[in-house]
């Protein structure tokens, strides 16, 4: 039964119960012999209450937990080497062994020896313990306190006394270390994980993918990147591509019309005859906007009836250029659309007018004496109705406009001029050019002192021509008050 009861209380020392030493009964002397007496001893069976678990502390490095603290077992003299290994009184425990002395190198601190250059607890003399921080683990070097940073912080501001305030994974001043700041150009920069990153502003983007120079594309504007990366514009035929808020476009040259995707004239273009996708039917042209019969390649000569039109004091748009002038040209804008030999002259265009007589409604002008029609020499596309050397007066020659759409008329005038060679002539002729029908008129009023002069029109590459005098003859005198007409012909 001893031996029962003394392992029932093994297990209850276990358990954490104290068990007193056995004494025998005083009541009966001890005769040495163990009596049976049949009965079996009274057993307390009542159940023993286990303590609640307690989870251990972890400890730091280097430390080691014995009786629900940590310690140093280098240095700690209740627990010198190991957990419960207590020093004899006046000995010290160093390096994990009793000693009566300290080590060279080593303070003796109460009933340690400490490295005061080194241990956080004793830190530059005994007692000295330095202080925990945030988000860091104290250290001790050289004797002054410091911190060592756990992973994702640092002290960026230098202060120890709030520890490693920085979270370097997500600070955007301070992004995977100190002084990191990140930043995007025309973005909102951001830290995760420690690395940097960007979202760009709207109307820009990151499109070089080069994080150095942030979202350097303006994608409202840039050509390549319209609206966003990679969605390069492409240009019209015959235009200029644009980009803008984002969305690709494309402008033309004057007088011209994106229609899918090409710039066109819908003043001329059969397909797209006034507007995009207005087609002309099978047979017919497309003439000022308008669809009808073949467009004219050549011209007739015919009889006039055109009233002369004094645009240097009537019409609208008047202008007056080469006043007293010799040999000289000066440019007039074009006011209305029309057909010319097998070439559309569009509304806006620059035509050139000489001081000796004629108009050009191609190239860049062309002082020239007299000429031939038709004739590959420059200038061409020529309009004469008085081609020879003269000299302007300081009337000089006016343009103007008369009439309303679709019917206006276009006058080119030549006031009181005179042969350079004798300067006694007065000479007073205009063309007008009819809009919509797209006749030319040559009309003469004051012709005193006419000598031959080179009439007539030709196309614009000189291989074709008609004159404006008798049986279409290109050289003659025009007589005051008389008047010829070309009228276009397929």
């Amino acid at each position: 039964m001893q031996h029962r009861f003394a392992s029932l209380c093994l297990i209850a020392l276990s358990a954490g119960c104290a068990v007193a030493e056995s004494i025998p009964d005083a009541r009966r002397p001890d005769s040495g012999v163990v009596s049976d007496t049949g009965v079996a001893p009274t057993m307390d069976t009542s159940v023993v209450s286990m303590p609640d678990v307690v989870t251990a502390p972890m400890c730091d490095g280097g430390q080691t937990l014995c009786t629900g603290r940590c310690v140093s077992t280098s240095s700690d003299s209740l627990n010198c080497g190991a957990c419960g290994n207590a020093c004899p009184a006046g000995q010290v425990c160093n390096s994990g062994s009793c000693q009566a002395d300290c080590a060279m190198g080593t303070t003796r601190c109460g009933a340690a020896c400490a490295d005061v250059q080194t241990d956080p607890a004793h830190c530059g003399r005994c007692g000295n313990a330095c202080p925990a921080a945030a988000n860091a683990t104290a250290t001790c070097a050289a004797g002054a306190c410091g911190v060592r940073c756990a992973a994702g912080f640092a002290d960026c501001d230098g202060n120890p006394a709030n520890g490693c305030e920085t979270d370097t994974t997500s600070s955007v001043a301070h992004c995977g270390r100190c002084a990191n700041a990140c930043a995007a150009a025309n973005g909102t920069p951001a830290c995760s994980a420690g690395a940097c990153s960007f979202m760009c502003n709207a109307g820009f983007g990151d499109c070089d993918s080069n994080s150095a120079n942030g979202c350097e594309a303006n994608t409202n504007t840039t050509l390549a990147h319209c609206g966003r990366c990679g969605n390069a514009c492409g240009a019209p035929s015959g235009g200029t591509a644009t980009c803008a808020a984002g969305t690709c476009g494309g402008t033309c040259p004057a007088g011209q019309t994106v229609c899918s995707g090409a710039c066109v004239d819908t003043q001329t273009s059969a397909t797209n005859c006034g507007a995009c996708g207005t087609a002309c039917p099978a047979g017919q042209s497309c003439s000022a906007g308008r669809c009808g019969a073949a467009l004219p390649t050549r011209y007739t000569q015919t009889s006039s009836t055109q009233v002369f039109l004094n645009a240097c004091t009537g019409g609208v748009g008047r202008q007056t250029v080469l006043s007293s002038v010799d040999d000289s040209t000066a440019a007039l804008t074009v006011p209305f659309a029309f057909r010319f030999w097998n070439r559309n002259i569009t509304a806006g265009a620059t035509a050139y007018v000489s001081s000796n007589g004629n108009l050009q409604l191609i190239g860049t002008g062309v002082t020239s004496l007299s000429g031939t029609i038709p004739s590959s020499s420059d200038p061409d596309a020529v309009i004469a109705p008085y081609w020879r050397d003269l000299l302007t007066s300081a009337s000089g020659v006016c343009s103007a406009t008369f009439g309303t759409a679709p019917n206006r008329q276009w006058v080119i005038q030549w006031q009181t001029a005179r042969h350079y060679s004798t300067e006694t002539e007065t000479l007073t002729f205009e063309i007008v050019i009819t809009e919509t029908s797209n006749t030319i008129d040559l009309v003469y009023s004051t012709m005193s002192g006419a000598s031959v002069a080179t009439v007539g029109t030709e196309n614009d590459d000189g291989s074709l021509g008609i004159g404006g005098c008798a049986a279409m003859a290109a050289s003659c005198t025009p007589a005051a008050n008389s008047r010829t007409r070309f009228v276009p012909a397929p």
